[in-house]
């Protein structure tokens, strides 16, 4: 069975994640957000994680990206890149965004906004503020890729049987310790043992 974790390579090896959230009703406090049944705030953070309107929104589709900036109260160095639209079963169409601050995508901070006959119906996601990034970085590619594979040790990797090139890194912006940093990202599968980790 595929294991699927995140891998980053950075000065640290840190997992931040933001397990825990404030349920509210129609009314945050001290913030009135009208026109919602239910709220989901991030503790760790004090972001929007989940929000359900009472009516629907019409917001075109191509004002999304602008109105979730506003809606999360993003600073104008963050955008939201649209990388999958889906309709299901039901009619609804279900957009996923990654968020990005000056063209880095963060890992693991996407939103989605979720529609039914071009209406918006709820929001929700992983937003990271930006108000603390680290972007320079004092290891390359080689030196991040020599780290990943010590932390992924493995007897045979896919590329090698397939004779193919190894991974290249991702630069993406990680949370760790509530700043993010730019880091390499690697997509490694092992096979012996079975497991692929990103």
């Amino acid at each position: 069975m595929k294991t699927k974790i995140t891998l980053l390579i950075s000065f640290l090896f840190t997992l931040n994640s933001n397990l825990f959230a404030q349920v509210y009703g129609k009314e945050m406090p001290g913030d009135k957000m009208k026109n919602t049944d239910l709220v989901w705030v991030n503790e760790n953070n004090n972001t929007l994680k989940f929000i359900k309107f009472t009516k629907p929104l019409q917001i075109n589709e191509a004002n999304h990206s602008i109105w979730l900036k506003k809606i999360l109260h993003a600073p104008s160095s963050v955008e939201f890149k649209l990388i999958r639209k889906i309709r299901d079963n039901l009619g609804q169409e279900h957009y996923r965004y990654n968020q990005e601050v000056n063209g880095f995508k963060i890992d693991g901070a996407q939103y989605l906004i979720h529609t039914y006959n071009g209406k918006i119906l709820s929001i929700n996601g992983e937003y990271f503020p930006s108000n603390n990034i680290q972007t320079s970085i004092s290891i390359n590619d080689s030196q991040a890729f020599d780290k990943a594979l010590k932390a992924v040790p493995s007897k045979s990797y896919k590329w090698e049987l397939e004779n193919s090139p190894r991974p290249q890194g991702e630069l993406v912006l990680a949370s760790v310790n509530e700043q993010l940093r730019l880091s390499y990202k690697y997509d490694i599968y092992s096979l012996n043992p079975l497991a692929r980790y990103y």
